[in-house]
């Protein structure tokens, strides 16, 4: 992470955010525009860690960052299914993300767990970030990633489960 990482790129304050809508010119962009109070109002009153995460970004103790892609790619990762990174209390969010604002609570939970002085663990750390993530969706009426806490599972063990 070099210089300019953390440098106002994306910082949602005064800013719009983009979330679910197709843009004409780049199907990697996403147009439809959400302010940032609009999408902490969207998790605010959900579920108690969305509250929290909503609480925390608002009082700008966590900081939120929403990045177009070729900048997303640049400072944080290539990687296209990678749509959000936390480090430090400062998280990261692609602008293209499929849900931008279960990206945001997702990324929200590794923050207070940083804030927490909770050591990230791929597993135990995913599985809770995963499953509040998938709690907001169902109690917010969002389209829920997963089917069960069973597919939640099978997902992460997969995907941050040791490497050989």
């Amino acid at each position: 992470m070099g210089a300019g990482y953390h440098g106002g790129f994306g910082n949602t304050y005064g800013k719009k955010l983009s979330e679910n809508k197709e843009s004409t010119t780049n199907n990697s962009d996403r147009v439809n525009y959400l302010s940032r109070n609009e999408l902490l109002r969207k998790l605010k009153g959900i579920t108690t860690e969305s509250t929290i995460v909503a609480d925390k970004i608002g009082s700008k103790m966590i900081s939120l960052n929403i990045l177009g892609d070729d900048l997303f790619d640049f400072y944080v990762t290539p990687d296209r299914k990678v749509v959000g990174r936390h480090e430090n209390g400062k998280i990261y969010i692609r602008r293209s993300s499929a849900d931008l604002v279960s990206s945001v609570l997702h990324e929200g939970i590794h923050a207070m767990d940083y804030f927490n002085g909770i050591k990230y663990d791929p597993i135990k750390s995913e599985l809770k970030s995963y499953r509040a993530e998938h709690f907001f969706q169902k109690s917010s009426g969002r389209k829920a990633e997963f089917k069960s806490d069973e597919e939640i599972i099978v997902h992460v063990y997969k995907n941050y489960g040791r490497k050989k």
